[in-house]
């Protein structure tokens, strides 16, 4: 659901509402919702809760368009942020009839805080958060089945932005997302970015796929190399540190070269130029430590 607090409650850190959960979790109990819901202590817990989330949100993405402010880097010194990011597939029911679905994360950590924004009437706005959490069951019996579901990823939010370029029909579901998400223009612009991110990550591994050949050929030179050294009389690893030979040489060039491949992709994954799922695919772990 659109208002749903408990989704974000994990971008707020443990440090930041350890004591605030004692307040939260009776609200929602039915029989003391309204009252619970609306007391001074879930408000507070409620804006606490979406401070840190835009927070958290703000920061990454700031991350993901590039910012160069030397104050970024050392902001987390100061702010405690919630290491946790949205995984899977999201789907998000605006009461609406409607079900709008996102996987990519970025994305979907700026919904979560975009989507739900302050305003004046905090008190109705924090009761209708825990309200909505409860609200599932009826939501999913009324529409589950039906095929109005609308993917974020295949909507060009662009286009909104600067109203061009697409058909009807893209445009009325472009505005149909952006009034029931109640996406503000730096909402959009956020959401854009992340795809933009998303789709620069997919570039980047497809580069990097595309040294697999070489790196796997630079590996076999080495294991060569190795495995002839073993049958000298000093062995490959001295032969090697000695460098008395040009075989030895070659061996450190090639050396040199697999490193600067695998500092590269380093560098990446630190920066998170890559794709999540990256990291755990087999066969560059594998690869990784093949030597």
């Amino acid at each position: 659901m659109r208002y749903d607090i408990i989704p974000r409650v994990l971008l707020a850190p443990l440090s930041s509402i350890r004591e605030e959960l004692q307040t939260i979790l009776p609200c929602f109990d039915q029989n003391k919702l309204e009252s619970m819901a609306r007391s001074p202590e879930a408000s507070y817990s409620f804006c606490d809760i979406m401070r840190n989330a835009l927070s958290v949100a703000s920061y990454t993405a700031c991350l993901f368009m590039g910012c160069t402010n030397s104050l970024l880097q050392i902001i987390t010194n100061f702010i405690d942020l919630s290491p946790y990011r949205p995984f899977g597939t999201y789907v998000s029911c605006t009461g609406e009839g409607r079900m709008f679905t996102l996987k990519n994360p970025d994305a979907i950590l700026q919904l979560l805080s975009y989507s739900l924004q302050l305003d004046n009437a905090v008190v109705d706005v924090a009761c209708r958060s825990f309200k909505e959490h409860l609200g599932y069951e009826t939501e999913f019996e009324d529409n589950l089945g039906k095929e109005d579901v609308v993917d974020l990823e295949l909507l060009d939010l662009q286009l909104h932005l600067y109203s061009g370029g697409a058909s009807s029909n893209e445009m009325k579901s472009i505005e149909t997302a952006v009034k029931e998400l109640g996406l503000s223009t730096r909402a959009m612009l956020c959401l854009c970015a992340a795809r933009e991110s998303e789709q620069k990550k997919q570039r980047n591994q497809e580069k990097i796929d595309n040294n697999r050949k070489k790196i796997e050929y630079t590996l076999r030179k080495l294991e060569d190399y190795r495995d002839k050294g073993k049958m000298s009389k000093i062995g490959y690893y001295d032969a090697f540190k000695l460098q008395t030979e040009r075989e030895d040489y070659d061996a450190n060039v090639t050396r040199l070269e697999l490193a600067g491949i695998w500092s590269e992709i380093i560098e990446m994954l630190k920066r998170y130029e890559l794709p999540d799922g990256f990291e755990c695919r087999e066969d560059w772990v594998e690869l990784g430590t093949r030597l």
